[in-house]
């Protein structure tokens, strides 16, 4: 049957093309493996998918390289189908080096297929090879060695995880305080503590995001504590962490800061106040409305119109005559959101 069915795969006819493989599919032997093998430089896309998919199902180490070099296609169906048979066929012999080559290969189609590969075959080995991935230009490669690294991880710490929180690479140190938010185990937060003084803001903010998670009575004391850090790094990001749990309960540690120094942990505070929503006091948020930075006075005006208290439109309608457009812009937003017939009020 064997040499018929590869006559019929000469026809133009993609069923019948389909049809000759999938019986094929049924006569495992090496002839056949190599005749679909062949069919993988068909021209019809529907055919070359199948072919694809059967070598997958056959588990054959020889359609292991006519498979990787499908991962090079500009095709997405295509590059799919060709990991998944790929994954099913280096499961099977737990042989995952050859992926490593394609980590050096030119085409950015090819290494993102074989990172995701290492993530799916769950390889620890590649673990330092992906962390490298992580600094990569291609963002695509950034992502996918991301997500392939949290597969592998399966929510365990590994040593080089940690290791690699030093990193020189600022995106590296990034991708890995977001991995440890993920994982989201407690051992690891004095690690991301740390990075809330990395001299990137990329790398603090993933941070705070990736502690976030972590938040309790015990991680609240201790930013607490961090508002009186010398270091505004760490106070920003205290401040924006503490931001992020939205609670009545903070409003006495928010309200002080209202005056602070610092123009963006002001301008964050009296936000944070605002997404609070139930303040009865709002007289330290309208006073912000004549201070000299407009950062502050956009900020207080967002504050005052998401609390939507009344008493606010009064002064928010004397502020209108603000120099700054975007302040004025701003506060005619609040006088809305609090109520459209502000007007009726003055």
């Amino acid at each position: 049957y064997i040499p018929f069915l590869a006559k019929l795969l000469q026809e133009n006819d993609s069923i019948v093309k389909k049809n000759s493989l999938k019986a094929l599919e049924k006569l495992i032997n090496l002839k056949s493996i190599r005749i679909i093998v062949e069919i993988l430089n068909d021209k019809n896309l529907e055919v070359k998918k199948e072919a694809i998919r059967i070598l997958g199902n056959l588990r054959s180490k020889r359609s292991i390289k006519p498979l990787l070099r499908l991962l090079k296609e500009k095709d997405t169906n295509i590059r799919t189908l060709a990991r998944k048979s790929l994954f099913k066929i280096l499961n099977k012999y737990k042989e995952f080096d050859i992926l490593y080559d394609f980590l050096n290969n030119r085409n950015s189609y090819a290494r993102r297929e074989a990172i995701k590969l290492l993530g799916m075959l769950k390889d620890t080995n590649a673990i330092s090879i992906l962390i490298k991935s992580l600094n990569s230009k291609v963002a695509g490669i950034r992502q996918a060695s991301y997500r392939s690294l949290i597969k592998i991880l399966d929510g365990e710490i590994h040593p080089q995880i940690i290791k690699a929180l030093n990193d020189n690479s600022w995106r590296i140190r990034k991708y890995i305080a977001k991995i440890l938010g993920e994982i989201s185990n407690t051992d690891t937060i004095d690690h991301l503590f740390i990075l809330l003084n990395d001299e990137n803001g990329d790398v603090r903010n993933s941070a705070v995001n990736a502690l976030s998670s972590f938040m309790n009575n015990e991680i609240i004391d201790l930013l607490i504590e961090k508002l009186n850090s010398s270091n505004w790094k760490v106070r920003r990001s205290a401040v924006k962490l503490l931001i992020k749990q939205k609670s009545m309960e903070l409003l006495d540690i928010f309200i002080p800061l209202l005056n602070d120094n610092d123009l963006y942990i002001k301008s964050w505070a009296a936000m944070a106040i605002g997404k609070l929503k139930e303040i009865e006091d709002i007289e330290p948020i309208v006073l912000l409305l004549k201070d000299d930075d407009d950062k502050i006075r956009i900020s207080a005006a967002k504050a005052l119109g998401e609390i939507g208290n009344k008493e606010a439109i009064q002064f928010l309608a004397k502020a209108l005559g603000d120099d700054n457009w975007d302040v004025r812009k701003e506060i005619e937003t609040a006088l809305n959101n609090i109520d459209p017939k502000w007007i009726d009020y003055l």
